[in-house]
């Protein structure tokens, strides 16, 4: 393990109230994270490749330019793992000495995480709007809206994180806890709010509106489905690949 005047001062901090992990904590933590992550990586590649091969074809559908968006953003999302949190992970003892390679391999990883996760509630909204708002649902897929809105998450996603960085709130992994973390940074905004607290405001908030919009969802098609089967059964039949898409993606959010 480093020697206490080989870490930064950043390390120090992490260092000041814990104990380096053992060897089998660290495995017992690193082994999963890796499997899942090539197993992810794996599966959304494999997505893209079809998507994007398949263009002339899927690029009909207009909802699959938002699982285009997605399935880019988990891998890129995963992909920083192996070069910030696996070599940390694996390493027996404290590593990237520099500040600027552990605040650089880390700051790659906020982004895709925020836009999977506004990009998992902008398709959950996307089908709240289709069976509930249908003008709604015809606005958002208006060509330039279709094309702007997914763009706009990932820009604003990284506006958000290279503002948290120049105002001095930046991410690291923290071998110590084995976690990302902005601990020992810089992060208030005021003396009563930090970008934390709105980190966590919007990571608390989004997952309830993905929630609300998917339960709505599937009582509008149960009420399609056996409701209104009697009267109607040509809508029953048009929902039945909605349901399997709506189905698969509150799988995923599960």
């Amino acid at each position: 393990m480093a020697e206490s005047g080989n870490l930064t001062k950043w390390q120090e901090c992490f260092a000041a109230n814990r104990s380096y992990p053992i060897a089998a904590n660290r495995l017992f933590v690193a082994i999963p994270l890796l499997i899942g992550n090539i197993c992810a990586v794996s599966a959304n590649v494999t997505l893209l490749a079809i998507l994007i091969r398949s263009w002339k074809i899927l690029g009909s559908n207009k909802f699959n330019l938002l699982i285009l968006h997605l399935a880019a953003a988990h891998c890129f999302y995963e992909s920083i793992n192996f070069i910030s949190s696996l070599p940390s992970l694996f390493a027996s003892g404290p590593i990237y000495s520099s500040d600027f390679i552990q605040t650089a391999t880390a700051f790659f990883n906020t982004p895709p995480a925020t836009t999977v996760l506004w990009m998992n509630t902008l398709i959950a909204m996307e089908r709240f709007a289709y069976f509930i708002i249908p003008k709604l649902h015809v606005f958002m897929n208006r060509r330039y809206i279709r094309q702007a809105l997914p763009l706009s998450l990932w820009a604003l996603a990284h506006a958000m994180s290279v503002f948290s960085e120049i105002h001095g709130c930046k991410k690291r992994f923290n071998q110590w806890n084995m976690v990302y973390t902005f601990d020992c940074s810089h992060c208030n905004l005021t003396d009563s709010l930090t970008i934390l607290d709105l980190m966590t405001g919007m990571s608390q908030t989004l997952p309830i509106i993905l929630v609300v919009c998917y339960v709505i969802t599937f009582m509008q098609i149960f009420n399609i489905k056996f409701i209104k089967s009697s009267n109607d059964e040509m809508a029953v039949r048009n929902t039945n690949a909605e349901i399997k898409v709506v189905s698969g993606f509150c799988i995923i959010f599960i």
